[in-house]
């Protein structure tokens, strides 16, 4: 639980490094319930579009990598991404640094996009994605 009163947001949840990450290296998977994008409300704050039409939806049921907080008002860009791959079971969502190393007890962030925010009425000038992360 994030408890320092200067963050932004204090009182929720966040995911930290334990220990460096190298750039572009897999971090852990996002785990929870897979399902139609239609079965899953705009407002829900844990889900990621997995593959096709069909999203992970980690609200109810997950792993840590749901505490991952969006950069915004946090950071000047995100350190980390959802990425879809294959793995020998099938189609996965991992959660993988980006170009910088992330250095033990920094928190992880991404970007959860544009239309996050607009289904939440808050508009955003931040691009959903920049080439440099």
């Amino acid at each position: 639980k994030l408890l320092d009163q200067n963050h932004i947001l204090c009182g929720t949840f966040g995911l930290f490094a334990l220990q460096d990450i190298p750039p572009d290296t897999w971090i852990m998977d996002y785990i929870g319930i897979v399902n139609l994008d239609t079965d899953i409300p705009d407002t829900n704050d844990y889900c990621v579009h997995f593959y096709g039409t069909l999203s992970i939806e980690a609200e109810t049921a997950g792993n840590t990598a749901r505490y991952i907080n969006d950069f915004r008002n946090i950071s000047d860009r995100p350190n980390v991404a959802f990425d879809t791959y294959l793995s020998p079971r099938g189609p996965r969502v991992g959660v993988f640094s980006l170009s910088r190393e992330i250095k033990a007890g920094q928190e992880l962030l991404c970007t959860y996009g544009n239309l996050f925010w607009k289904s939440r009425g808050i508009k955003s000038n931040v691009p959903d994605w920049h080439d440099d992360w």
